[in-house]
């Protein structure tokens, strides 16, 4: 895509065109696919023993009724189109839609596991019934088993024959234990911050209705600004009136012009430039005062300093690649994905402040951390200080001072990074992400809550502004170092924009310019696809920015999820020819590691099919190297309709769900006869940037 917003066409070798794309869905893996078909006749290497032109992974499943994906999708969009009137933002009923799903019977899973301590159970124990109703097994090793020495799913794990056994009864069981694997892996392996709803049910009952001695601080502190900020604006707007009416006898070549409003809340540098103008014109009893007010107040803001974490707070270096937290495709699993290709720094998904201090387990779940994740943050989004403040208290007290979560080497959590970037309606209407850069008042207070709560550093994710060519990022650079935040990364688009268009770079560096004479680490992100965009931005060893930017380092986004292999690109300087078949193993490994994250039973099977179908939705915009007539891939340049190299190449460029979930099928086995999927981000398409879902800010 071009500065202008056109969009430019991939440079596709003329031999991977389809002739006629649209004669036929010609990505489907379908035989009846003429133009499937004709891509196997022009590339031998693709694969043709069996219906799907791949050989079936799960042969005892060929007597099993095959799901019509096809028609479903097709039912979809057309549902889509009729209600099109009566929904309102494109994720309303994708939950209702993409149900992960469970067994259908009520099975005990401590009776799965080994033995069920309830008298009067209300689950059932029955074993044969449950193994029947659950279906067939998925054929293959249990990742559990063969990482752990042990699956605590038992019987519910859908890979259960790879740890049964017959005892000397004759009974086949489920709960094979390799004691030698056990005793090796420890809880090496485990996840971090393993905050479960027992945890939070009990917290939550022990706190009851009153607030730490910390946020009370904050809240006191927060009362006293606001109550400040108050009395400034009112004696500010009086002195104005006070200047005016003294000028109003004045020549007019002798006024002094004034603004009329404030252009953000509590915009300080209006005020100053409103008082400093004003105060020369008051009785002096009344500046007095004004002086007074506002040397209390800075005494009270030291004695609140005071008490902050500052001397707690550990030290993080800021340097190397850094993976952006990702909404709901950044989770944990990804993000090991992205540790095996080399990427240094790791940031969780955005946390809802409202859910954490309303001790939801699923957005705590979300602050679990692998052991292999060596640079780690969190990031939240808040509108508010006290609401912050409350956050940072629990995760200070289920976490940092919880001996179950303390790790020999890691902190729970290394630095957290406060969201003021995220574009999508709702964060933005409730005062949060993006709506930030307008609330200077709100973040400095936000700033301050974690600041007093929290001993890590805190971070900012910022964008250019809220408005297109209204950037308004190097104003807060300066006053974000001032109230205590230890890095900033800028995203080189405003909120309006959300995707569209290319990231501004050149404003990116002008900040980084800012950011270097303020004393703080500085990351710019925005449209990196490869290591010549990476080191594109990089200030040279020289500094000479004629040859290289002012950031510290470069955070990548959406290019990792649609290659995650560019952290290797990016540290070897070069460009992969990766192949089909490796991409694929990708996924394999991805579906592992979601295994042992989400369960290897029947809902975290579909769990993780689920959750690599939306990483699917990114990844089929990777161009093979190979297939490109000129490198590198611009990031929204649009390929033309073009087959590939061998069967996986092809199977993954398509933009067809049921082709994903064809994909999902042969590493995780059949989905569920009733399974469907949509995919949750527009950008993950080309389709429509302008209305993109927000992935990061």
């Amino acid at each position: 895509m071009t500065d202008n917003g056109q969009r430019n066409q991939a440079p596709v070798k003329p031999e991977f065109h389809f002739p006629d794309p649209k004669a036929a869905d010609y990505r489907h893996h379908h035989t009846s696919d003429p133009q499937y078909l004709l891509a196997q006749q022009r590339f031998a290497s693709l694969e043709s023993e069996s219906k799907v032109l791949e050989p079936n992974l799960n042969p005892a499943e060929d007597t099993e009724k095959e799901v019509d994906f096809e028609a479903a999708e097709k039912d979809v969009s057309s549902k889509k189109r009729n209600n099109r009137n009566e929904r309102t933002g494109q994720n309303k009923k994708r939950k209702e839609f993409n149900k992960t799903g469970n067994d259908s019977m009520s099975f005990c899973a401590a009776f799965g596991s080994g033995q069920c301590n309830y008298e009067n159970c209300k689950y059932s124990h029955d074993v044969d019934l449950y193994v029947a109703s659950k279906g067939k097994d998925i054929s293959g090793e249990c990742v559990l088993f063969r990482e752990y020495g042990v699956c605590k799913f038992g019987v519910r794990c859908r890979f259960a024959d790879a740890h049964s056994f017959v005892d000397s009864d004759g009974v086949k069981k489920y709960t094979l234990v390799d004691q030698v694997k056990v005793d090796a892996v420890g809880s090496s392996k485990e996840n971090l911050n393993k905050v479960i709803k027992k945890d939070l049910d009990l917290y939550k009952r022990a706190r009851g209705k009153k607030d730490s001695d910390a946020v009370e601080e904050v809240k006191a502190w927060v009362e006293k600004e606001k109550q400040y900020n108050n009395y400034r604006a009112q004696f500010a707007t009086e002195a104005t009136r006070v200047m005016k009416e003294s000028l109003s006898t004045v020549p007019p070549t002798a006024t002094e012009s004034v603004p009329e409003k404030a252009t953000e809340e509590g915009d300080d540098d209006f005020y100053t430039l409103q008082l400093n103008k004003a105060l020369k014109y008051l009785p002096e009893d009344k500046v007095s005062e004004y002086h007074e007010k506002t040397r209390n107040n800075q005494q009270l803001d030291q004695e609140f300093l005071s008490k902050c974490r500052d001397k707690d707070r550990k030290s993080f270096e800021w340097k190397g690649t850094y993976l952006a937290p990702l909404t709901n495709v950044g989770h944990l699993p990804f993000r090991r994905v992205a540790k095996d290709f080399g990427v240094d720094i790791t940031c969780a998904e955005m946390m809802m402040v409202n859910n954490l201090t309303n001790y939801t387990a699923s957005e705590w779940a979300l602050v679990r951390r692998h052991p292999s994740e060596t640079k780690f943050g969190i990031q939240i989004s808040a509108n508010q200080g006290v609401a912050a403040a409350r956050a940072g208290d629990a995760l200070n007290s289920l976490l940092f001072e919880n001996p179950t979560n303390r790790h020999a080497d890691l902190a729970p959590f290394d630095f957290i990074d406060i969201n003021c970037g995220c574009p999508i309606d709702m964060v933005f209407k409730s005062g949060a992400g993006s709506a930030l850069m307008g609330r200077r008042n709100r973040l400095r207070d936000i700033i301050y809550g974690l600041r007093r709560t929290l001993p890590v550093p805190i971070s900012v994710k910022l964008r250019t502004g809220i408005n297109d060519n209204a950037n308004t990022a190097h104003k807060l650079i300066p006053s974000v170092v001032e109230w205590g935040a230890s890095a900033v990364t800028l995203h080189g688009r405003s909120r309006q924009q959300r995707y569209t268009k290319t990231a501004n770079w050149e404003y990116i560096n002008e900040c980084g310019k800012i950011a270097k004479a303020s004393g703080i680490p500085f990351y710019g992100n925005g449209d990196c696809f490869g290591f010549e965009d990476y080191y594109r931005e990089m200030p040279t060893l020289t500094g000479d920015a004629s040859a290289g930017g002012f950031v510290n380092g470069v955070m990548v986004g959406r290019g990792a999820l649609i290659k995650p292999w560019i952290f290797e690109e990016i540290k070897e300087q070069k460009v992969w020819d990766i192949s089909g078949r490796e991409r694929f193993d990708i996924f394999k490994k991805f579906a592992d590691y979601g295994l042992e994250h989400w369960g290897s039973d029947t809902k975290g099977v579909n769990l993780t099919r689920t959750y690599m179908l939306d990483w699917m939705s990114f990844t089929h915009r990777y161009i093979p190297v190979g297939l490109l007539e000129r490198l590198p891939q611009k990031f929204n340049d649009r390929p033309p309709a073009f087959f590939g190299r061998d069967y996986y190449e092809t199977l993954l460029a398509s933009w067809k769900v049921s082709d994903w979930i064809h994909a999902t099928e042969l590493i995780l086995g059949k989905a569920p006869a009733d399974f469907h999927f949509i995919p949750k981000h527009k950008s993950n398409s080309y389709e429509d940037d302008g209305v993109d879902e927000s992935i990061h800010g």
